[in-house]
C-alpha cells in the first residue's frame, strides 16, 4: 500500500505499437511499482497498460472491502 502521500498510486497507459503489454502490480501494491519496466517496454515500441486494482494503493481497510470479482471488472485500456 502506498505509505507516502506524495506517491501517486494511479494507473498509467502508454500508447505505442500494435502489441500491448499488461502490467499488474502485486498484492497490496500499485502501478508505480511497474513504471520503470513500463517505460522501458514503451521505449521499445509496446503499448503498456498498468491499471490500479480496486482496493489497492490506499489502506488495508479499502483492500478488505474488495474481492476478486472487483478486480475482474477493471478496465485495462482507456475507452475514450
Amino acid at each position: 500500500m502506498t505509505q507516502n502521500p506524495h506517491l501517486d498510486p494511479s494507473a498509467f497507459f502508454l500508447e505505442g505499437g500494435a502489441t500491448g503489454v499488461l502490467l499488474l502490480h502485486g498484492y497490496t501494491g500499485s502501478p508505480p511499482e511497474m513504471r520503470r519496466i513500463g517505460d522501458d517496454l514503451h521505449a521499445r515500441g509496446y503499448t503498456v497498460s498498468a491499471p490500479l486494482l480496486p482496493g489497492h494503493g490506499a489502506t488495508p481497510e479499502a483492500l478488505n472491502r474488495c474481492c476478486w470479482t472487483d478486480w475482474a471488472d477493471v478496465e485495462f485500456y482507456p475507452t475514450s
